[in-house]
């Protein structure tokens, strides 16, 4: 993907992201985690064009239609309400986000956008299978090169929305 390729809100957020995690000043990213997530979440909305029905974003909307499902949750979505499948599933990046800031300081333009692209992804899973994940796997993985690795671990099938 190109910046070229990415509608303007996009444009935006990945600006402050790059201005978040490429600051020319002695500022250690990894202590503004939950600020870098905030923004990485409006972008990977806008990225993917994630909006509700007011053509807005907002982060339950990102949670309904993330780009990726577990193939448990997705059968247990088309039996409820949008508001009852929210209150039973749970977003997690693939990615832990304290691996996802590591990896990408320093990044900006075109190579921010690329990793981001290959390495953000959010993914709607049953809760009882965040705990799962998060038992062993919260902040690390079994294989940093493999995106979903923490879910095969688990035999978490996902798949693309």
């Amino acid at each position: 993907m190109k910046i070229s390729e990415i509608n303007e809100e996009a444009k935006y957020y990945l600006n402050i992201l790059t201005a978040q995690i490429s600051s020319p000043f002695d500022i250690d990213v990894t202590k503004h985690k939950k600020a870098i997530r905030d923004i990485m979440d409006n972008f990977e909305g806008h990225l993917h064009k994630v909006y509700n029905s007011k053509g807005n974003y907002d982060h339950g909307t990102l949670k309904y239609d993330a780009p990726h499902i577990s193939e448990k949750a997705a059968i247990l979505k088309e039996t409820l309400t949008k508001n009852e499948f929210l209150k039973v599933s749970h977003r997690e990046h693939a990615k832990p986000l304290s691996i996802i800031v590591d990896e990408c300081k320093g990044l900006s333009g075109q190579r921010l956008l690329t990793y981001l692209y290959n390495n953000l992804k959010s993914v709607t899973i049953l809760k009882e299978e965040a705990t799962l994940l998060d038992s062993s796997y919260k902040t690390t993985m079994p294989d940093v090169d493999k995106v979903f690795s923490r879910f095969d671990y688990y035999e978490v099938k996902i798949i693309k929305q």
